[in-house]
């Protein structure tokens, strides 16, 4: 007779399934709480319908791993605005450099050019 388990197959994930005669590990179903896959192996064992204490354990603690994707998805939307704002942030600052750099280039050319102005003023002069 073939008796169904669940095991941790990743992080998040369990699986139910059964073990073959020659060790084969051999899988059923993929889900995101061990509460749940342990009741769809009770199931496949013939334990029949669940009981309504067991389905609302199974829900609350679906809604445990449901928030926790929330906050994650939550987080990272928080995350990817804060990059935008301080790419945007760095952007300015090169434009406020670039506009500096052009300004003290001006200031360099308006003096050049007044000194050029003064200096033909005094050529006048002595003409």
């Amino acid at each position: 007779m073939t008796h169904f388990v669940y095991i941790r197959s990743e992080p998040q994930l369990w699986t139910t399934g059964f073990y073959k005669p020659d060790g084969t590990w051999e899988p059923d179903d993929d889900f995101p709480s061990p509460g749940q896959a342990g009741n769809r192996a009770a199931f496949l064992n013939g334990a029949g319908s669940i009981e309504k204490d067991n389905q609302i354990k199974v829900l609350e603690e679906e809604v445990k791993v449901l928030k926790k994707l929330i906050k994650t998805i939550d987080d990272a939307g928080l995350l990817a605005t804060v990059n935008r704002l301080e790419n945007s942030l760095i952007q300015a600052e090169q434009i406020i450099a670039a506009m500096d750099e052009t300004a003290a280039l001006a200031a360099t050319r308006c003096d050049k050019l007044a000194r050029m102005y003064e200096d033909g003023q005094e050529k006048e002069e002595e003409v």
